[in-house]
């Protein structure tokens, strides 16, 4: 019925109608939607890149060990570990 737009003391022309939205306490499906989402692509990511890591780890020679300051039992501990734990 009224618009949303309204003349500020400079003359421009602002949008309250994300203000009236933001008050009203509800969110949209999409807005509660996104950042589980988000959250479920970073911890994908996240497990994805331990993974790597381990499978690299796994592949190295005790010389690359030496060099990165752990023993062959530090990295067979450490890729026997699932790829949900740290």
């Amino acid at each position: 019925m009224f618009a949303h737009y309204f003349q500020d003391g400079l003359g421009k022309v602002r949008d309250d109608s994300v203000k009236l939205q933001a008050r009203s306490g509800r969110a949209t499906p999409i807005g509660r939607l996104v950042p589980i989402t988000s959250a479920l692509v970073r911890l994908y990511r996240t497990w994805k890149s331990r993974d790597r890591d381990r499978s690299e780890l796994a592949r190295m020679s005790d010389r690359e060990l030496r060099d990165i300051s752990m023993t062959r039992c530090d990295a067979i501990c450490e890729v026997n570990k699932p790829f949900w734990k740290p």
